[in-house]
């Protein structure tokens, strides 16, 4: 067996390993969100919808890794055309999820900043971000070009869509986390606090992305097996989203829940609440406390000393 295509299959069979155990954590995070707390309709539908969207997507990866360890003769080498259904599929569900969780976001920036022009801008950057990526899978499929040392496909579409996931997956948990960070007390800054806000702002997803955007130009064989694992990230930060959006409004005072017509209040509703909160005790902390001014005396009726 040639030591190129060896390094190729134990690439992956680790990934696959690495998918499976993430895929776990995904169950894992899922099954306790139903046990413990009462979801509306919607949100179960969405818990269900990606979880059987990344399954396809977890199937796909195994599916890859079967052709390239068993059913492709790794002597004459790896065939792209053994890849031909999927890469699409594969393609189109992780842009489904990408474009799930960033969109979420996204709704969780706007209802913490109400910049309506920076999120005309993150939207054009998600739409962009999904095109390119679907006609990116397809366009690999349809022209292949493999060299000899399995080293790129070359695609354009597929080095600009590289660069702008990674921009749109690193903009927008920066963006979010920012916020998080303006309506935070500096007491409630803590470690644990900081950890909560990067995994579900998606800063575990845009660290990956730029490892990948690095793997893209120097190890892009590796590049394209490591990218479906984005689809666990997607989902594990979505359903971390709505675990502390539902911590918060229990530790939250009623009042200050809002209810939105969008299908998941639970992700911006404890975004929102810690905003008033932090509104209410700022605006107490920036008044000291001094007696209120005593009301002159009523004048005695009648007369008297």
């Amino acid at each position: 067996m040639p030591i190129l295509n060896l390094e190729l299959a134990m690439t992956h069979l680790a990934i696959s390993w690495i998918n499976a155990l993430l895929f776990t954590l995904e169950i894992i995070l899922a099954v306790y969100y139903l046990s413990h707390y009462t979801a509306k309709l919607s949100v179960k539908c969405l818990i269900y919808g990606i979880m059987a969207v990344d399954s396809l997507l977890l199937l796909t990866t195994f599916t890859s890794a079967w052709v390239v360890l068993i059913q492709d003769d790794l002597q004459q080498g790896y065939n792209p055309r053994a890849s031909l259904w999927t890469v699409p599929l594969s393609t189109f569900l992780l842009a489904t999820l990408a474009v799930t969780q960033e969109l979420l976001l996204v709704s969780r920036f706007h209802a913490l900043s109400r910049a309506f022009a920076i999120t005309i801008i993150l939207l054009l950057l998600i739409g962009a971000h999904a095109i390119l990526s679907l006609y990116s899978g397809f366009y690999v499929i349809t022209q292949p070009s493999l060299d000899p040392n399995f080293e790129r496909f070359a695609n354009k579409a597929s080095m600009i869509l590289a660069a702008l996931a990674s921009l749109v997956d690193t903009v927008i948990p920066l963006a979010v986390s920012w916020q998080l960070y303006k309506v935070s007390l500096p007491r409630e800054r803590s470690f644990r606090d900081v950890l909560l806000n990067a995994v579900s702002c998606g800063g575990i997803g845009g660290l990956v992305r730029l490892i990948l955007l690095v793997l893209f130009f120097t190890k892009s064989g590796v590049f394209y097996v490591l990218v479906n694992i984005m689809g666990r990230i997607y989902v594990i930060t979505l359903l971390v989203n709505l675990l502390i959006g539902r911590k918060t409004m229990s530790t939250t005072p009623p009042s200050l829940h809002k209810h939105f017509s969008f299908t998941l209040s639970e992700l911006n509703a404890g975004s929102l609440a810690r905003t008033r909160l932090f509104s209410s005790r700022s605006s107490i902390i920036s008044r000291p406390d001094r007696p209120e001014k005593a009301l002159p005396p009523l004048p005695l009726v009648g007369g008297g000393v």
